[in-house]
C-alpha cells in the first residue's frame, strides 16, 4: 500500500511538472508573438541554427529553409551582407556580444524589414565559443515612425526658418 501511494504521488508530481512546463512554453511563445521577437540558437562549429516560429515568420522562411550562417546572410542585400558577415566573424574572434540593427528581405514576400539582433556567446571550458543564443525583433514600424518624426521636424524647421526670413528676422 505504501509503495502504491508513493508511485501515485510521483506520477502526480510528474504531471504537475509537465503542465507547468507546457504553461511556461505557451507563455514564452505568446510573449514572442506579441513582441514580434524571435529566438535562435547557433552552433558555432557547424554554423547551423535553430529558430522559433516567430523568427521564421519575421524572416519569411519555412521549415525547409537552410538554417546556416550563409542562409542567414542570404536574407540581406549584397552590400550589408558583406558588412554583417565581417561583423559576425569579429564577434566570434573577439568573443563579444552581437548587437546590431540590420535590414532583411523576407523570403516569403520580398518585403524589406528592419530587425534588431542580439546574441550572446556560450563558451566552453577553454573559453572558446561553442554557441550563440539570442533574439531578433522586427523593428520596422519603430524605424518608420522615427523616420516620419525626423521628416516632420525637418519640415517644421524649414517652415519656421522661411517665416523668420520673410519677417526679416
Amino acid at each position: 500500500v505504501g509503495g502504491i501511494i508513493m508511485v501515485s504521488e510521483l506520477i502526480t508530481e510528474r504531471k504537475q511538472a509537465v503542465e507547468a512546463l507546457k504553461r511556461s512554453e505557451y507563455s514564452l511563445r505568446e510573449s514572442q508573438r506579441v513582441g514580434r521577437i524571435g529566438s535562435y540558437e547557433l552552433d558555432i562549429a557547424s554554423g547551423r541554427w535553430s529558430s522559433s516560429a516567430v523568427l521564421d515568420e519575421i524572416f519569411g522562411i519555412g521549415r525547409n529553409y537552410c538554417r546556416d550562417v550563409n542562409g542567414w546572410l542570404a536574407l540581406m542585400r549584397p552590400g550589408p551582407r558583406a558588412e554583417l558577415a565581417a561583423y559576425f566573424q569579429e564577434i566570434i574572434a573577439e568573443k563579444k556580444r552581437f548587437e546590431r540593427d540590420y535590414q532583411i528581405v523576407r523570403l516569403s514576400d520580398g518585403a524589406e524589414r528592419w530587425v534588431s539582433g542580439k546574441g550572446e556567446l556560450i563558451l566552453d571550458g577553454q573559453s572558446q565559443p561553442i554557441k550563440m543564443i539570442g533574439t531578433i525583433q522586427d523593428i520596422t514600424e519603430q524605424r518608420e515612425a522615427e523616420a516620419a518624426r525626423k521628416e516632420s521636424e525637418l519640415r517644421y524647421r524649414q517652415l519656421f526658418e522661411r517665416s523668420e526670413s520673410a519677417m526679416g528676422l
